[in-house]
């Protein structure tokens, strides 16, 4: 009787160890993919920041040119730049949130780990 419990209690301890490695796995490919999600969306920006100077030099020669043909061109420009800021403030805020959800899925984490330790 004593070794059957033994084994259970054993057996019980075993399944408990797998859960919860199950979870950290989960949460540790959860920031594998944040993280990778947030490099994407860095390179995002630094192409949007290119089109925006591409844009933006294209409005200063025009503003250095005074015919009111080139001026009539101005506004599409100034809607484009307008356009890119806000696309990349929208991709700002969103990588503030993986970096907070990040952070939540860290401290999950670290509450799994200190369970596992007892």
């Amino acid at each position: 009787m004593q070794k059957l419990r033994k084994y259970m209690n054993m057996t019980a301890r075993k399944c408990v160890q797998n859960t919860m490695l199950i979870h950290l796995s989960d949460y540790y490919k959860k920031i594998t993919e944040i993280n990778l999600l947030k490099q994407m969306k860095h390179v995002e920006i630094k192409q949007l920041s290119t089109q925006k100077s591409l844009v933006q030099e294209s409005l200063e020669s025009i503003e250095v040119s005074c015919t009111d043909h080139l001026r009539h061109n101005r506004l599409p420009l100034v809607k484009a730049i307008s356009a890119i800021d806000e696309e990349i403030e929208s991709i700002e805020a969103m990588l503030q949130t993986l970096e907070q959800e990040k952070q939540q899925v860290q401290l999950q984490i670290i509450m799994l780990s200190k369970l596992g330790l007892r």
